[in-house]
Parts: structure tokens; sequence; C-alpha cells
């Protein structure tokens, strides 16, 4: 068993690609034009207008939301020097059994780490979770003082990353498939040219299903068409991916003092708070 993670683990590296380099060769892929007509052709055209007009650093999430993945994230477009753009789904479904779905609806705030450097958290639920908002669509889900989820999430991303570009692919997610097996190859194929993902994929715990049967797949389908594997930045290294520290917030008394006047009705003074500044030196490399 050990050997074939270790196999594994070794094709999941090969997903990714340097930022020093990624930065560079994102710009050789935009100028070639038979490359742009090529990712044109296997997308049917369908290349969102947002992305035509220059590549871009994004960030693929069900909501943008400046918890520690969207820091560093944030931290790391700029390094690339493209302009960061959040690429959501507001119509993908709410399930508490996907941890990262889950941490949209109760927000862990990470109050620093422990002996064994385990991230010591506290949880504050924004949402009913006794079952109603299961299976819904993240743009049905309303907070627990009645504030839609997703405006909700966009509020405390303004303020802390003010103007931060959003997207919501929803109805280019529907046109390509519901299941993500299906729309995988078709999202990858615009990070060949049209920009580049910020992301990690685990092969440990809860992930390793996805990454294995939807993400493997896809890329090999998108290596074998293009002669290219999508530019592919990580965020953390490897051995420092903890899925419940990235989807967390700093925890502070400004965003529990928020939280709180929301549960009782009071409206807040739009103040900018400011997170956790987190280091990325590894970016940097």
């Amino acid at each position: 068993m050990q050997e074939s993670d270790d196999i594994l683990k070794k094709e999941v590296e090969k997903i990714y690609t340097p930022l020093s380099v990624a930065k560079e060769e994102i710009w050789r892929r935009w100028n070639d034009k038979e490359l742009k007509k090529k990712v044109d052709d296997f997308l049917g055209g369908d290349v969102p207008e947002i992305l035509n007009k220059e590549p871009r650093a994004i960030s693929t999430r069900q909501i943008g939301t400046p918890n520690e993945e969207f820091s560093i994230f944030h931290e790391m477009a700029c390094l690339s020097d493209l302009k960061p753009l959040c690429w959501e789904f507001y119509d993908d479904i709410f399930v508490t059994t996907n941890r990262d779905k889950a941490s949209l609806g109760k927000l862990g705030l990470l109050k620093g780490l422990g002996k064994k450097l385990d991230p010591i958290m506290k949880y504050e639920k924004i949402i009913d979770l006794t079952g109603c908002c299961e299976n819904k669509k993240f743009k049905e889900i309303s907070t627990i003082w009645g504030e839609n989820l997703v405006d909700f999430h966009h509020s405390i991303l303004n303020s802390h990353f003010p103007n931060t570009e959003l997207y919501d692919a929803s109805e280019w997610y529907r046109s390509k498939g519901k299941n993500p097996k299906k729309y995988y190859p078709f999202l990858l194929a615009l990070f060949i040219r049209n920009g580049i993902l910020f992301d990690n994929f685990n092969i440990n715990g809860y992930e390793k299903t996805f990454s294995v049967e939807t993400v493997l797949p896809a890329l090999q389908k998108i290596e074998a068409i293009f002669g290219l594997k999508p530019l592919i930045a990580k965020i953390v290294p490897e051995d420092d991916i903890d899925s419940i520290a990235l989807s967390s917030y700093r925890y502070s008394d400004s965003l529990i003092q928020l939280l709180t006047n929301k549960k009782n009705g009071k409206q807040p003074d739009n103040k900018p708070q400011h997170l956790h500044t987190i280091c990325v030196e590894y970016a940097r490399r």
C-alpha cells in the first residue's frame, strides 16, 4: 500500500509547475496563435470573456472567501504578476460530508497551533446545519440571520481584499456537464494558456478519490491533446497540507464582533479587517 501511495504521490507531483516557471510560460503560450486556436476549438469557442483579455491567476472555489487558502493564493497571484480571479460555482450543491463545502457554513477560526503543531480551532456556525441546507445550491442558502450565504462571504472577502474580481462559472460548468469527471478536462484546458490555476490536489484522506478518479485522468487527456500540461501552481508544499487550516479564518476580535453583530441583528461598521499575513517564501522559489 505504501509503495502504491508513493507512486501516486509522484504522479500528482508532476501536475505542478513552479510559479517562477509558470509566470514566464503563460505569456509564451498566450502569444502563441496556433495554441489559442487549438484551445478555442477544443472548448467550442466557449472561453469566458473574462479570460480573453489577458491571462489570469485563478482560484476555483464554490464561493470566494478570505480564508487562509485565499490569503496565500492572493499573495502568490501578486508574485505571478497576474490579476487574481476567483472562479466560483454558486450552483454547486452544499453537503456537510465535503469538508471544504461544510467550512463555508461553519467557519473555523484558527486561534493558533498546539504543541504538536495541530490547529487550535473555534467554530462559528453561520447556517442551519440540522439538514435543511443539505443538497441545496449554495446560492439558495441563507445564514441564520437571513443574509444570503454567497453575499456574506463576498462581504467579508471585500473587507479583507477590496475589489477582488469574481466570476460565477455555474452556467459554464453546466454546459460542460454537471459531473466533475465530464467538465474537469474542459476546466483544465483553460489553464493551457488562459491562466494559472493555484491549487493543491491531495492524495490523503477524503480528497484522494477526487484526485485519482477525476483530476489525473482529466490531466492525462489534456496533455495528450495539447502536448502540454495545464499550468498549475501548488499553493503549499505537499507535506504542509492541512485542509482544516487552509479552510480556516484567522481568529480576530473584529471577526468575532462582526459575527456577533450579525447574529444579533446589528449593522457592522464597514471598517476593513485584515487577516493574518501568511509567509509564502515557498511561492518565491
